[in-house]
């Protein structure tokens, strides 16, 4: 069992899927490149939705929505991480 089916447990049913829980993994990331390869290789493990941001981003949109399972935010360029945090 993968370290990510580890932490995730079951996916979720198709009943689940249907009342529209949102995405499990909510990432966010730099650059497009990064979210296409995220997209392709995370929405077969699990259900995803994939942003292109920063950490301002991620706060911004999580004060007003339901956290996910899992936040993936890409710290690239970001001089101090803790801090920005």
């Amino acid at each position: 069992m993968s370290l990510l089916a580890t932490l995730l447990g079951d996916a979720p049913s198709q009943a689940d899927a249907a009342r529209g829980s949102g995405p499990r993994l909510l990432a966010y990331v730099a650059d497009a490149a990064s979210a296409a390869l995220l997209n392709s290789a995370a929405a077969s493990l699990l259900p995803c939705e994939v942003r292109t941001g920063d950490i301002r981003s991620a706060a911004r949109d999580l004060a007003r929505q339901r956290s996910p399972d899992l936040l993936l935010v890409d710290l690239s360029g970001v001089a101090d991480p803790l801090a920005a945090m």
